[in-house]
């Protein structure tokens, strides 16, 4: 498969209906269709420069939305309340109607909520209602922020970069 053949796919799903089924079946369609193996995948996920603040952001919100299966709205919308580092670790998600649930994490994910969390500041019950995920101004991401990071994704790997 050709790398526009990514991107077209990548951008058909539509930021209000990402679910685990519609990712499961990404991640499916990567390691057959394209005989792409989780080695692949996995680096896709660390696509953004860790060696920047930013970057390690946009990897924790890539890696939650891909681990959690939550809404580009569910994660705009989590605090640092939301998540639950204790084994075993999950993460409170609000959907429509502001329905609850609780999914669980991959260790990896949740360690790296921990290394996420302790950079920023927010790994103190002072912080429990701030965003988890914000700007450079300290305001929560916007459903709009995070089109943006996952645009800039596609476009990464339509040119080649990562």
């Amino acid at each position: 498969m050709k790398t526009t053949d990514f991107a077209r796919l990548l951008s058909s799903f539509l930021l209000d209906e990402l679910s685990m089924e519609r990712i499961t079946g990404f991640l499916n369609w990567l390691e057959a269709g394209c005989g792409n193996g989780r080695s692949t995948r996995n680096q896709r996920l660390t696509l953004p420069d860790t060696s920047t603040r930013k970057g390690r952001r946009d990897q924790m919100l890539l890696t939650l939305l891909y681990d959690s299966g939550a809404r580009v709205q569910e994660l705009a919308d989590l605090c640092v309340g939301s998540i639950r580092l204790d084994a075993p670790a999950q993460v409170k998600l609000f959907g429509k109607g502001r329905k609850s649930r609780s999914v669980p994490l991959m260790d990896k994910t949740a360690s790296l909520l921990k290394q996420y969390l302790s950079e920023h500041g927010l790994d103190s019950p002072a912080h429990y209602e701030h965003p988890l995920f914000f700007n450079s101004q300290g305001k929560k991401l916007t459903h709009q922020g995070i089109a943006y990071i996952l645009k800039n994704k596609r476009q990464d790997e339509e040119s080649g970069a990562g």
